[in-house]
């Protein structure tokens, strides 16, 4: 036998299986040319093609275009940019599927929804990403993702692919108990005869930017979390029965100017919130803005109130001034 032959034959066998592994690699940097990782890894599955979980929360940070890395070798590891992952402070669960892992039930208070905040990471995976600002209350609808080796882990992704999610802007009600029962309101520990005929109240956020010029009025942000009352009141003075502090004798006006007080309480007791109604920066002094409503006639406005407590129960309301004419 040719022992040239033998050993050429012998090494045959390895050659031919590098040749193989060099096929695959070959195939896989192919499929990964072709079908980069930000893709391979959006690849839905039955199970993840649906919402699993719906809630309410108030947005603690944003961070755009954010690159979410799955497990894999460094050279190959799948990855993918989400037009933005939204932090949540989350303060409620809406609803979630039966099948939802075990691991999310520590975001659930079943006695009581809504108490505690937790940070969320919503991951958004579409073109159109929201003008969203922090401090803005969102409801939002998306599938959950626990521990895995994809991109999506840890996140509740929010994406064209997976029916029924979506992200909103959205209100907070306080419950109607929180609102007093209709009532004259008093002043300077009298009955006046602005009478309450309604109010509601809701987490919200603050409408647009105003910078006061003086520097102990805070400063507003539009997005800036605050509690938004409304109210309706009833003006039953009359030329007959005129308003006290018409410093000014004129009968013939059957207008009356308010300053409005509206306080907030927790389970603690009073909390302290600046009324920033928009105007409050024309003011001289803090609360004194007067509200205007004719005799025997209702009138409805929105005070806004600073403040990131979403822990408020009940809220109360005071004249801080009744007259003909604004406040001296």
């Amino acid at each position: 036998m040719n022992w040239k032959v033998s050993i050429r034959h012998r090494w045959l066998l390895p050659i031919a299986a590098i040749a193989v592994l060099l096929s695959f690699l070959l195939i896989g940097v192919s499929v990964y040319c072709v079908f980069p990782p930000d893709r391979l890894s959006l690849i839905p599955s039955l199970e993840k093609d649906h919402s699993n979980i719906a809630a309410r929360g108030i947005i603690a940070e944003i961070q755009p275009n954010f690159t979410s890395y799955g497990l894999g070798p460094p050279h190959v590891k799948p990855y993918h940019v989400f037009p933005a992952v939204v932090v949540v402070n989350m303060s409620q669960i809406l609803w979630t599927s039966d099948n939802i892992n075990s691991s999310l039930e520590y975001w659930k208070n079943p006695h009581s929804l809504g108490v505690q905040l937790r940070d969320v990471p919503l991951a958004y995976d579409a073109a159109d990403f929201p003008d969203l600002r922090t401090g803005q209350a969102i409801e939002f609808s998306g599938f959950y993702e626990d521990i895995t080796d994809n991109v999506n882990s840890f996140f509740i992704t929010i994406s064209p692919s997976i029916n029924s999610s979506y992200l909103k802007i959205a209100d907070f009600p306080l419950p109607a108990s929180a609102a007093p029962a209709p009532h004259y309101l008093s002043y300077q520990y009298n009955e006046s005869r602005i009478f309450l005929v309604s109010s509601s109240a809701k987490f919200n956020s603050y409408p647009q930017n105003i910078d006061p010029a003086d520097p102990s009025f805070p400063h507003m942000h539009m997005g800036d979390p605050c509690v938004v009352v409304t109210v309706t009141l009833r003006n039953d003075y009359s030329v007959e029965n005129p308003p006290p502090d018409g410093f000014l004798t004129d009968d013939s006006r059957n207008h009356s100017l308010i300053a409005l007080i509206v306080r907030l309480y927790d389970k603690n007791g009073f909390v302290d919130a600046w009324d920033v109604t928009p105007g409050y920066e024309q003011q001289f002094y803090r609360g004194q803005r007067s509200y205007g409503t004719e005799a025997g006639e209702t009138e409805t406005n929105n005070l806004f109130l600073k403040t990131s407590n979403m822990n408020i129960d009940r809220y109360e309301f005071s004249l801080g001034y009744i007259g003909k004419y604004p406040i001296p």
